[in-house]
């Protein structure tokens, strides 16, 4: 299965995500038309803690909202989904995704402000939370941006990595 890898310019921090996985976010965004979609990323860390492996994409669950220009990601039946994945997979949350359509994948402040909440919250567990946004259309041109958010640090983009290079495995 091939992947596609984004990575801070430091090369201390990526992810990779398979191409089956970006198809996935396309498909949803695709049936959410002119509506922002999210949802949340699961997955676990390589050996050496520097590279996210996403092993799952949730989409938005059935209480979620959204309007063109906003979306409020639910939480009915995700703790479970989520413990789901922690005992069949080894799998935990990495962070959120969603789609800006028509749009540049650029955080908006709301998201800043929600991914550093994430980042500090200790009910999360995940102080260094990612934040995938598609942006675009989906239908034909679109593009693909990363965050992480550390724990009281500031915000990096994690660039495309577009050498071919072995794929780390955990």
């Amino acid at each position: 299965m091939s992947s596609t890898e984004f990575w801070s310019p430091d090369r201390l921090f990526g992810l990779s995500i398979s191409n089956e996985y970006i198809e996935k976010i396309i498909a949803i965004a695709k049936r959410a038309g002119t509506c922002e979609t999210g949802g949340v990323l699961i997955g676990r860390y390589t050996e050496t803690q520097d590279c996210a492996l996403l092993t799952q994409v949730v989409g938005p669950t059935q209480d979620s909202t959204a309007g063109r220009t906003w979306f409020r990601r639910g939480i009915k039946g995700l703790q479970r989904l989520i413990d789901h994945y922690w005992k069949s997979e080894h799998s935990y949350y990495l962070g959120e995704w969603h789609f800006h359509p028509f749009a540049p994948p650029a955080p908006s402040s709301q998201d800043l402000r929600q991914m550093n909440n994430i980042a500090c919250s200790h009910s999360y567990n995940c102080p260094e939370p990612l934040l995938l946004i598609l942006g675009g259309d989906p239908q034909a041109e679109y593009t693909i941006r990363v965050f992480v958010f550390k724990r009281n640090d500031v915000v990096k983009q994690l660039q495309f990595y577009s050498e071919l290079q072995q794929i780390r495995t955990p």
